[in-house]
């Protein structure tokens, strides 16, 4: 049997996610992998079918203007139609791996045109890939990679921090403000880079406003290092988003990986999943007040790290991962 040639796109620098997947679809035998930076015009001249497969994500970020014009134009719509047009050119099958409902930065109509866009992709597309299974058979199902840390710290009692933690770039989309408007005397730790500083000063005079000196924000670039520390030590990450163009968090996964607990407002995904695997480190709550409550609560149960961690890689691990990628691959 010849080698399967894939194009994979986007290569970011320095993107672990990118970096798990690509690992676990080139350990699969048979499979010649090719990354590109970009989706580029200019990859036509490779031909047409010259690639097996293409495996595409974030496509629907092109549907943003620019990073300082965030908005639906009719040159993003048309850029993010092209890129797909370019990929179904140039490769026989088109796998879609779709991260978003609409991006992030949009809203109100351009959020609901770039909705539509992104499910007609989809149909473009051969196949659609989506890291939950709450939005119907038309996806095909494939977990998100846990991270990988190159040293292992164990949560010990004596290191732990005793605060819950918000962890992630500092953005609207996050309703951290939301949190901080309801929270309790509870200690909490908000830390990870700051995506709109404007928002963040926001945080901060919330913070004061409220008198919250059981919260410490800790505004700044993390390494991948102390972000691991901060998460491991912490009593649980806190999750306080459930905004409509989300499918999954990122920083759920960076949890899981750890072995640590995630207290949450519901979600589609997170509804799924507690409903679907019955997901142990996983305790959701219908609305932001309640979930504060919860975690004050002298009620609450301390998470057992090491059964979280094996349940998490049961569930997210690259042999599952790897599989899911072989079936759309080799058997489709």
């Amino acid at each position: 049997m010849s080698n399967i040639k894939i194009i994979f796109a986007p290569d970011f620098d320095q993107n672990q996610y990118i970096e798990n997947i690509y690992n676990i679809i080139k350990s699969i035998d048979s499979v010649e992998l090719t990354k590109v930076k970009h989706i580029v015009p200019g990859l036509i001249k490779s031909g047409v079918n010259h690639y097996d497969v293409s495996i595409v994500h974030w496509l629907e970020n092109w549907l943003v203007n620019d990073v300082n014009d965030k908005r639906l134009t009719l040159r993003s719509s048309m850029r993010f139609l092209l890129r797909l047009c370019v990929l179904k050119i140039i490769s026989k099958k088109v796998i879609y791996v779709r991260h978003n409902v609409y991006p992030h930065s949009l809203n109100g109509r351009d959020a609901k045109i770039a909705e539509w866009l992104t499910n007609l992709a989809c149909k473009i597309s051969d196949v659609c890939v989506l890291h939950s299974g709450h939005l119907g058979k038309s996806y095909t199902y494939i977990p998100h990679p846990l991270y990988r840390f190159e040293n292992q710290i164990d949560g010990n009692e004596a290191d732990k921090i005793k605060k819950f933690v918000v962890f992630g770039r500092i953005v609207e989309y996050k309703a951290i403000d939301k949190l901080l408007n309801v929270w309790s005397d509870v200690p909490l730790l908000i830390a990870g880079s700051v995506g709109s500083k404007p928002y963040a000063e926001q945080l901060i005079t919330i913070k004061a406003n409220r008198h919250l000196t059981n919260v410490d924000i800790d505004a700044r670039f993390l390494s991948n290092e102390e972000a691991q520390s901060i998460v491991s030590n912490s009593r649980g990450l806190v999750l306080a988003h459930c905004e409509d163009d989300m499918i999954v968090s990122g920083s759920f996964f960076f949890a899981a990986s750890l072995g640590v607990p995630v207290y949450a407002v519901k979600t589609p995904f997170l509804s799924w999943l507690k409903s679907e695997f019955n997901y142990k480190g996983l305790h959701i709550y219908d609305n932001l007040p309640e979930m504060v409550n919860a975690l004050g609560s002298s009620k609450l149960e301390e998470a057992d790290v090491s059964q979280v961690s094996l349940e998490a890689k049961n569930l997210f691990g690259d042999q599952i991962i790897k599989q899911a990628f072989e079936k759309i691959l080799l058997h489709s």
